[in-house]
Order: C-alpha cells, then sequence, then structure tokens
C-alpha cells in the first residue's frame, strides 16, 4: 500500500451499537485546516479509529466544522472537496478510500487499533481532548509548502507573533543591537521569539519534548527539524509555565512530527536570489511504513545556500567593503526518525531522534575584517512509553538525552593589507536530560461531560560549557554550569455545563486549571498556577481567559560568564567635593545569586463561526505580559553618573565598611585587593574608598507586551474548486525600564525591536491536483532611534506566488511539481540611515536583503 495514514485515534469504550453511535449528536470542533489533518482531529473527537491514503488527502483543504452533529453529519463536512468517500463503518474504525486510486486497505490493517498521543493531547494542555481557553495558531505542513518557504524557520518567521530578532541567519553573528544581547544572533540558527522578548522567552518542544537549548540565550534551533517530517506546528500564543515549566513566557511552540506514513517520496529544490547571491539547493527523502501495530518514518535532508555580499545589493553601494557579507553561507544536512509500536492493547512504545550538522561562514567588517564560522551539531533522543490504565486512564513515562554543540571561530584581519590580528575559537556545548511521568483520566461527571485530570513529576537537566582559545591561551567562559530542576505538576478540566442543560447563552462553560512546582538547585524554589475559562455563548460565538505566572531561568552566561572589579580614581564618578584620593570600586559581569525572571500574563478573546456564512471563522484576541525582575546591567551606558544620579541609587553604597568592601571581592570572586583593572592606580586602601557601585547584572527590569491578534479563515467551494482565504495580524505595544526610577522607554516600533503592527493574508485555490496559493505580508516602519531627529522608516509590502501540481505521469505514477516566488515585486528592505560606512542600512531583524527569490521543487512520491 502507498501512502496510508493509520490516522488518529482513540478506543471506543462504550460498547454501543454502530448505529446507536451514529445518531449520536458529538459536539465538533474541528477547525479549517487541510483533509488529512481535518481527519485526524475527527477521529479524536469522535472516538473512532480512521483509516484513509494520507497522499490523496493531504492535497485538499476541509471547512471548519463546528457544532453538535452526528458523527456521520460531521464526517461528509470535512470531505467537501475531497475526493475521498467511506468504504465501511463498524462503528469503531472508519475506512475511507478514494475510488479514483488501486489502493486498498485490507482487513487487518482495520483490525488494529492505533494510540495516538500526539493528536489526542493539544498544545496547551496535558489533558486528553482538552479545548484550551488560550489562543493557539496552528500551522500545517501543507500549508508550509503552499507559503513559498524552505525551512521551518522561514515558515515561522513569516508569522506576525514572530520577531526576527536572535537566532535568525540574517542577523549577524556576534552584532550588538539596541534589542539586547538576547537579540543578537550567536550561532547561525533559528530560533523562536514571540512578542519580541528574547528567543529565550519562548519554549519550542518536539513532539512534546524540550530540545537542547542553542547558543547562549536559552534559545531552540528549530531548523534541525525538516519540513517533510512535519504534520504541523501548534504555537500557543499564552504564557504557560504551569504547563511546560521554565521559559514559557511568550509562548509554546510544538512541532509534531507525522506519525503514520507509507511509501517512500524524494524532492529536490533549487532557488535562486534575482538580485544575485543566494543560491540554494534542498534534496529530501522521506520512507515511512506502517503495520498493524505500529509504524516509522525515516526523514533525511540536505541543504545549501550560497552568501549574499554587498556589493549584490544597489542599496549597500555607500558600503567601504563591499566584499563583506549580508548573508551567510550555510550548509546543513540532518536525519529524523519516529517511530511507535504497540504491545498487546495497553501499552505503546515509541522513539523520537534527530541529528543535524550546520555549518555557516560569515564574513563582515566591525572595524576590522572578522571572519566568523559556526558549526552547529545537534542530536537527540526521546524514547517513551505510554500504558492504557482501567477507567480510560492512561500513563505515560517519557525522557530525553541530546546536544547542542557550536564550535566557533573567529578570526579578524586588517582591512588593508589583509594581515592577521587574532584568532579566537571554542565550543558554545549545550547539554539536556529529562525524565518524567504522568497520568491522564477522567474524575467524576459533570453536566458538561468528565472532569478530567492531568497529573506527573519529572526531572529536568541543563548544562552549558563555554571555552575555547584567544590567540593561543585557554578562554574559558562558562566551565560546565549545570542547572537542575525537580517538578511536579497537576492540571484540572471542569466542563460545568454542556449543551443539554439547554440555558440561555450559555451552550457550555469549561473552567481549567493548573499549578506547578519547580526545584532547582541554583535558585531554589519557584511556583507558576494558571486558570482559564471557555464560555460558549452560542454554538456559534465562544469567549476565552486565561490568567497565568510564568517565569524564566537565567542564563548561564547572565551567572557565570566573566566577573570583574575595578578600582576607579573618583573623579571617574564625578564625585563633587571628593578628595583626588578617593576611590571607587566598580562591580561588573556576571551575578551568580541571581532569580528568575517573573511574568503574570493575561489573554482574552472571542471565537465567531458565523452559521449564514459556514466555512467561516474568526478569532480576535487581546494579551498582556506584565514581565518583572528581568535580568539586566542596569548602569549600562551610565556608568559616570551612577554616584550623582538618584535613579541608581539602589546601586550605590557610600562609605563603605571594610566589610561590605570584602563582600564586593567575595561577589565578584577576586581576592581582596586585587582588580581586574586599576584606573586609578596605586595600592588598595580601603580608607581610600568612598563608594560601591554595583553594576553586575540583577533582576530590576521591567517590561510589558500587550496588543491584540486577529485570526480569520474561510474556506468555500469556488469556480469548480476550493478556495480558502486566510488573514494574521497581530498589534503590539512594548515598553520597558532599566530600573524602577528609570524613564520608560518603548520595546515596539523602533529599530531592532519588533514593529507595532505586521500582517501576513493568505489565499489559495485547489481544483484536483492543481493548487494556485498567494500571500501578502506587511511590516510596519520603525522609528531610527540611533539618529537624534528619530526618522521613522517605511513600511514594506511584499507578495509570494506558489503553483502547485500533482501530475499522474501513467505508469511512472505522481510527480509533484511546486513553483514558489517569494517577494515577488522585488521589495527593497527600508532605508534607515547608517550609523558609519560599514554598517548596513536598514534592521535585519525586522526586514530581510534576499530580495525575490525563485525555487522549483519537484517531488516523487513512490
Amino acid at each position: 500500500m502507498r501512502s496510508l495514514l493509520l490516522g488518529a485515534s482513540a478506543s471506543v469504550a462504550l460498547a454501543a451499537p454502530a448505529h446507536a453511535q451514529e445518531q449520536q449528536q458529538v459536539q465538533f470542533n474541528v477547525p479549517a485546516q487541510d483533509t488529512a489533518s481535518a481527519l485526524n482531529e475527527f477521529s479524536r473527537q469522535a472516538g473512532v479509529q480512521i483509516l484513509f491514503p494520507y497522499d490523496v488527502a493531504a492535497r485538499t483543504n476541509a471547512p471548519t466544522v463546528e457544532g453538535s452533529f452526528t458523527r456521520q453529519e460531521a464526517l461528509n463536512r470535512l470531505l467537501q472537496g475531497s475526493t475521498l468517500r467511506l468504504a465501511s463503518d463498524d462503528g469503531r474504525t472508519i475506512v475511507l478510500q478514494d475510488p479514483n486510486s488501486p489502493t486498498r486497505l485490507g482487513a487487518a490493517d482495520r483490525a488494529a487499533p492505533s494510540r495516538a498521543d500526539e493528536e489526542i493531547v493539544v498544545t496547551g494542555s496535558r489533558i486528553r481532548g482538552a479545548q484550551t481557553s488560550s489562543p493557539v495558531l496552528a500551522i500545517g505542513r501543507r500549508e508550509m509548502e503552499l507559503s513559498g518557504h524552505t525551512n521551518l524557520g522561514e515558515a515561522l518567521r513569516a508569522q506576525p507573533q514572530n520577531f526576527s530578532g536572535g537566532q535568525n541567519p540574517e542577523v549577524g553573528i556576534g552584532i550588538a543591537t539596541a534589542g539586547g544581547a538576547a537579540n543578537q544572533n550567536a550561532s547561525g540558527g533559528s530560533g523562536l521569539n514571540l512578542r519580541g522578548l528574547g528567543p529565550g522567552a519562548t519554549v519550542t518542544l518536539l513532539n512534546g519534548n524540550r530540545l537542547p537549548y542553542d547558543g547562549v540565550f536559552n534559545a531552540t534551533d528549530i531548523s534541525v527539524i525538516p519540513v517533510a517530517a512535519i504534520e504541523r506546528v501548534e504555537v500557543l500564543l499564552d504564557g504557560a509555565s504551569a504547563v511546560y515549566g521554565a521559559d514559557a513566557i511568550g509562548g509554546v511552540a510544538n512541532i509534531i512530527l507525522r506519525r503514520d506514513y507509507d511509501g517512500a517520496e524524494l524532492s529536490a529544490r533549487y532557488g535562486v536570489a534575482t538580485d544575485g547571491g543566494y543560491e540554494q539547493q534542498q534534496y529530501t527523502a522521506l520512507v515511512g511504513r506502517t503495520w498493524g501495530s505500529g509504524g516509522f518514518i525515516i526523514t533525511a535532508d540536505y541543504a545549501d545556500n550560497t552568501r549574499i555580499e554587498a556589493r549584490d545589493r544597489g542599496y549597500l553601494s555607500y558600503m567601504i567593503n563591499q566584499d563583506v557579507w549580508i548573508y551567510p553561507e550555510n550548509t546543513q544536512q540532518g536525519v529524523l526518525l519516529s517511530g511507535h509500536q504497540r504491545l498487546g492493547r495497553a501499552i505503546e512504545l515509541s522513539l523520537d531522534a534527530v541529528y543535524s550538522d550546520r555549518v555557516q561562514t560569515t564574513l563582515r567588517q566591525a572595524g576590522t575584517l572578522v571572519d566568523d564560522r559556526r558549526d552547529a551539531v545537534t542530536w537527540g533522543v526521546a524514547p517513551a512509553i505510554a500504558i492504557d490504565l482501567p477507567a480510560t486512564w492512561s500513563l505515560r513515562l517519557a525522557g530525553f538525552i541530546g546536544e547542542n554543540e557550536v564550535e566557533w571561530r573567529t578570526e579578524q584581519f586588517n582591512i588593508t593589507t589583509g594581515a592577521a590580528l587574532s584568532l579566537q575559537s571554542g565550543c558554545l556545548c549545550n547539554t539536556a536530560e529529562s525524565l518524567g511521568i504522568e497520568a491522564e483520566g477522567p474524575l467524576f461527571t459533570l453536566p458538561g461531560g468528565p472532569a478530567r485530570l492531568a497529573l506527573g513529576a519529572g526531572y529536568r537537566s541543563n548544562s552549558l560549557s563555554y571555552f575555547g582559545i584567544n590567540n593561543g591561551a585557554p578562554l574559558t567562559l562558562v566551565d560546565g554550569r549545570t542547572r537542575d530542576n525537580r517538578h511536579v505538576f497537576a492540571e484540572v478540566q471542569l466542563p460545568l455545563i454542556g449543551e443539554a442543560q439547554a440555558i440561555p447563552l450559555v451552550s457550555r462553560l469549561t473552567l481549567n486549571g493548573a499549578v506547578r512546582y519547580e526545584n532547582y538547585n541554583d535558585f531554589g524554589d519557584v511556583t507558576a498556577p494558571k486558570v482559564g475559562l471557555l464560555w460558549g455563548v452560542t454554538p456559534d460565538l465562544d469567549i476565552r481567559a486565561s490568567w497565568g505566572a510564568s517565569f524564566k531561568t537565567p542564563t548561564f552566561p547572565e551567572q557565570y560568564l566573566t566577573r570583574s572589579i575595578t578600582h576607579y580614581p573618583a573623579s571617574f564618578f564625578s564625585v563633587a567635593g571628593a578628595p583626588a584620593s578617593a576611590r571607587v570600586l566598580y562591580l561588573s559581569g556576571a551575578n551568580p545569586d541571581l532569580d528568575p525572571e517573573q511574568a503574570e500574563v493575561t489573554t482574552l478573546g472571542v471565537i465567531a463561526r458565523p452559521g449564514f456564512a459556514p466555512g467561516l471563522r474568526i478569532e480576535l484576541g487581546w494579551f498582556n505580559i506584565d514581565y518583572e525582575d528581568r535580568i539586566t546591567t542596569p548602569l549600562s551606558g551610565s556608568i559616570t553618573s551612577a554616584i550623582n544620579n538618584p535613579i541608581f541609587a539602589e546601586f550605590v553604597t557610600l562609605n563603605p565598611s571594610v566589610a561590605q568592601q570584602n563582600a564586593a571581592f567575595a561577589a565578584v570572586g577576586w581576592p581582596v585587593g586585587s582588580f581586574a583593572s586599576n584606573p586609578a592606580g596605586g595600592a588598595y586602601d580601603p580608607a581610600s574608598v568612598i563608594a560601591i557601585v554595583d553594576g553586575r547584572n540583577t533582576n530590576v527590569s521591567w517590561q510589558r507586551a500587550s496588543g491584540f491578534d486577529l485570526t480569520v479563515s474561510y474556506i468555500t467551494e469556488a469556480l469548480g474548486g476550493t478556495l480558502s482565504l486566510g488573514g494574521n495580524a497581530s498589534w503590539l505595544d512594548g515598553e520597558r525600564r532599566f530600573t524602577p526610577l528609570s524613564a520608560t522607554q518603548p520595546t515596539t516600533g523602533v529599530i531592532f525591536f519588533p514593529p507595532e503592527f505586521r500582517t501576513r493574508l493568505s489565499a489559495s485555490w485547489s481544483r484536483g491536483d492543481f493548487t494556485l496559493a498567494s500571500a501578502v505580508n506587511y511590516i510596519d516602519g520603525v522609528v531610527n532611534t540611533n539618529l537624534a531627529n528619530r526618522p521613522k522608516g517605511d513600511a514594506i509590502t511584499t507578495v509570494d506566488l506558489v503553483l502547485d501540481y500533482r501530475l499522474q505521469a501513467g505508469s511512472f505514477g505522481p510527480v509533484e511539481f511546486n513553483l514558489g516566488v517569494t517577494n515577488l515585486f522585488d521589495e527593497a528592505p527600508p532605508y534607515l540611515e547608517p550609523q558609519a560606512n560599514f554598517v548596513a542600512s536598514y534592521d535585519p531583524t525586522n526586514y530581510s536583503a534576499i530580495g525575490r527569490v525563485i525555487n522549483f521543487r519537484i517531488t516523487k512520491p513512490f
């Protein structure tokens, strides 16, 4: 059999006759998506197993199905526009066939039940079948294939809720930005940065498991996962530390892999930027096999792209060195394995494994010519065992072990002579381990359905070794630090009211709550609660609300990177009336006594599915993130005014005692009387010290991010085919204070921060084997705060276009062709006046310099 998906299923626990089950009304909530994904969701909600040819279902789109329907009514709605038809239904297993395909399913394939926890548990909850009260953005593989993007990083950077600062190949390695250290690119990978709060404030999961951190800012490299292996990505746009633990402040992204695929496919892609530079090639192989009690997929992927030099873009002709690269060279190869095997009717084993090796090279200018090379090797293995318990409870034991090692090499050269000036090399070596157990099941019955409980416990460990060689001398920055945590959690869902009660303006009312306790070896305990409410006003209108506390752990460099103490003359700080002999001790660098950053996240939203427009879904949501105890260096850029400026009073100790001075030396790990630097000259005399100024990292900054999200989807029949329309927009307003008394500064709409408004509008039309898709992307302009008059740059609008066709090539079988053009009209990034003639005149954290790219992919399924 070719391309057979053993659809996600939930075994029917009630021994009711098939006819009775078919006539029973079920509350469905299946969003518009490709038909394959929609059938998987239907299987979960209907409580039946479903078998269908995946390759046929994946080529069409299904409309939204929400409301109370019989199983057959809901299925008929989902199959609109698809050639799939019902072959058999024994009450427990539904089999769909394509009358135009010779593929048939045998009795053995129909008989065996299958677990699919990835389909049963939605992102944002650990309760099977839960409808979360938080906003979730779902992006299917088919949607990514029709976007014109070539990898997962590109596809997710296109989403308006994500900020491209941080781990993004276009952000030059090591280039500082006003957005802060966390928004720099440390490894050349691709990391999510929801709401622009930093890549470390977003949790990224692979089938529910955390991957190792990438670089030094707690980011996760999503580019290691090939798109061909992905079923969909679910992005939770809400804080969720109560469910997932540390770092879930901006949100959570769960990369869900394809579970069951029967067959094989080979694909090749070639793309080129029409302005010059950036030639890309990509080759992918996918093999899958299913049998009655299990299955597996293996995906191998190779991709590389050439560089873009300044000379390739006319608007950069002013740059003094036309040899510098504004986009790096990349070569990446990897393999992914995912499999599952059922033992009897109650136990299932599963395993996910990934390996990736990426080499990125960049030539840039920063006063000197800098040649950067990053070789990033990532691997991870995630085994799990799931057990069905009595009374429809389930138990799951899961583990993970993995590494992310970024070997770096940085050479600096004299621009004029080419002579070598310095050489540094080393490793950013991250490791991750975890082990957890959780149970889930019903507690008792409420009017709206069964109350359900999930609870569990676990252990997680992360470590970083940041070391190297500086011009032949050993360089140790973070010496093998490890952070361990042990945690317990509980989550409950209470369906208080259901449709059967026929209460006006309350078709359903569900309350959910979660709490998580974590204990860390370096800073102690953290507790994170969350509550949510889902109110169905009518079957066509829902209101959702949530509130939760989330937290983010300090990064290892923030705690353990270089610490120092400097011996300054008091005149450096302009201390009035101080004698010439007066001295000041200045502390800087890391701080091992940091606490977690804390946030309160509130969301409120309304979801409408107008009955007069079947297939239309509108969701408008508001969010507010109150983020405090952020780690910062409060005196950065203001050292000389620290003593005289009252806003820094809490960081200054006047007339310190000898004991306080000794404590200052101990805080940075230096012997008393020894200094990293001694601008004051002479020996240390405690009697001459009139102040201690603490400029180390500290939990003192505050930040707020709030705004609105709007998502719209509509599927209908048009021109003899299926028309799908979608829109995703985000309005963001943000500000921060470095200290409680500091002036408030904007963190949106300014250079190197997210814009205030972004949107992506998409449309696709499918008929048979042909699909035409397009998207319009709008990114608002940002203010250039590098200039005194603070001019605002222009906004940018780009258009993407994709043609997709599946050719039935006779005895050779089907061949799929995909032609994509991103930035169809070749829009240049908005101009922002550069500070120097070796700095690019645009903001690479918001806008791309690649320009128009034409790419062509051919895929041969077997």
